[in-house]
């Protein structure tokens, strides 16, 4: 019961992140800088046998990197251009393109199965359609299937473009479950309710905490009752531009899994590719140099023979 109290906590945090807005851009996603590409590696330290303990836990090195979950691609205005997923054990299983318009809002997805070392259409592959609303927020996400099934989440906001309700339909339009969130005064989501799709009633309550940084330092999950059924806590290392890469969530101040992100920046690549461009400049100014030297001393030989040639004639009767 532990171990399954715990993974619905871990979903809930990635998933309401991901939810604050449902169009996943840099600012959003609480992410610094000119981002490239972003993948997120996860280890169940249980399940992996690495350290549970502090003095130890760069044990995880070793392991981590092979267990990546996601890896997603941003164009240099910020937004989310296309998602590849993986399975349990590490593969690279299939991509998910997105289509944008003038404005950057999503328009509809393509879903690619990864087979042969080649991204293919499957027919159960499902689309994704997106509709916004005045404001150009993104108002409805209908999700359909190969045989035209759909389903269908509906967004709701507040006059700070929030999302504060996002409601859940089936095929025929009827009511499938609803989720609540709540905000502080940063626009962190600090509270979530979640309903059930039978009766409309109070399934799970989770609580977020926040560290300066405004990443979350601890999750909550309540019963309908409000009763604490446990708390994770979360702890953090940073790059230089203040995005977490390493995170350590703890249940019991036990470190019961770990998350990396590797992150691409688009200055990175611009700053190595000045670097590569100066380093050959440098190379083509020392080949000249070089050549001038090599042609200074081959015009230092050519005199000096003509000089010999000179004293030879002197020296004949």
């Amino acid at each position: 019961m532990k171990n399954i109290i715990l993974l619905s906590l871990l979903f809930f945090q990635a998933y309401c992140i991901a939810q604050e807005n449902p169009i996943i851009d840099l600012q959003i996603s609480k992410l610094n800088g000119s981002i490239k590409s972003i993948q997120e590696f996860h280890l169940d330290t249980k399940a992996n046998t690495v350290s549970q303990t502090n003095s130890n836990v760069n044990n995880y090195k070793e392991s981590i990197d092979n267990f990546p979950i996601y890896k997603r691609f941003f164009n240099e205005k910020g937004y989310e251009t296309e998602y590849h997923e993986y399975d349990s054990i590490g593969l690279l299983i299939g991509k998910t393109e997105y289509l944008l318009d003038s404005e950057m809002k999503k328009l509809k997805s393509k879903h690619f199965n990864y087979v042969k070392n080649n991204f293919v259409v499957k027919k159960h592959n499902k689309s994704l359609v997106f509709l916004y609303d005045l404001k150009n927020r993104l108002s409805e996400m209908t999700s359909i299937n190969i045989d035209l099934v759909t389903t269908k989440k509906i967004f709701i906001y507040n006059d700070k473009n929030n999302i504060i309700e996002i409601a859940y339909e089936t095929e025929d339009g009827s009511y499938n479950g609803r989720t609540k969130y709540f905000y502080d005064k940063k626009g962190n989501c600090i509270k979530e309710i979640t309903y059930t799709p039978i009766d409309n009633t109070i399934e799970n309550i989770f609580i977020k905490r926040y560290n300066s940084y405004n990443y979350v330092s601890s999750l909550l999950k309540l019963n309908p009752g409000g009763l604490l059924l446990n708390t994770i806590t979360y702890e953090y290392e940073y790059d230089s531009k203040n995005n977490w890469i390493i995170r350590f969530a703890k249940n019991e101040n036990v470190i019961e899994n770990i998350t990396k992100r590797n992150i691409e920046y688009y200055s990175d690549l611009k700053h190595n590719e000045l670097e590569e461009a100066e380093s050959s400049v440098k190379k083509e100014e020392l080949k000249i140099k070089n050549q001038l030297i090599t042609n200074e001393e081959d015009s230092y030989k050519i005199r000096e023979i003509q000089e010999q040639l000179k004293n030879n004639k002197k020296e004949k009767p």
